[in-house]
């Protein structure tokens, strides 16, 4: 099965925008309740903050883009449990990038990430681009 499309409104813009935050199989893999306590919270936090019941949560409920951001958290909260318990996100880039690589994308390069991190924190690379159509351009 593909990844989760999320598009915008055509009314607003004229380009579809596309976010791959977890693959199937990654979002699998956060299904099975955790053992750790820690681990747990997280669905427990999840389930008060959102009304959000992970463990009924399928695959296709992934488009929406808050489901597909809380895979990818939860993705890298269960694989981040075997190296520092409670399932932290490092605090450096470096270490960030070393995530990314073993657990996302094990054939890309961290320097890409370190890289297109620095870009996105200076406002060099826009993560979304959205083109207004000419009919919206007074909605403001």
């Amino acid at each position: 099965m593909s990844a989760p499309v999320h598009a915008v409104p055509n009314a607003l813009v004229d380009v579809e925008l596309v976010f791959v935050q977890v693959d199937e199989k990654m979002f699998e893999s956060t299904k099975p309740l955790p053992s750790n306590p820690r681990l747990l919270k997280y669905l427990t936090d999840i389930k008060e903050n959102f009304d959000i019941d992970w463990q009924s949560v399928e695959w296709k409920d992934l488009c929406k883009p808050l489901y597909s951001a809380l895979g990818a958290r939860l993705f890298v909260a269960f694989k981040c449990a075997n190296d520092s318990d409670d399932g932290s996100v490092p605090r450096s880039i470096e270490d960030q990038a070393a995530i990314w690589r073993t657990y996302y994308r094990p054939e890309a390069d961290e320097q890409h990430f370190i890289t297109m991190t620095a870009k996105l924190e200076n406002s060099e690379y826009n993560a979304i681009v959205i083109k207004r159509d000419k009919s919206t351009a007074s909605l403001n």
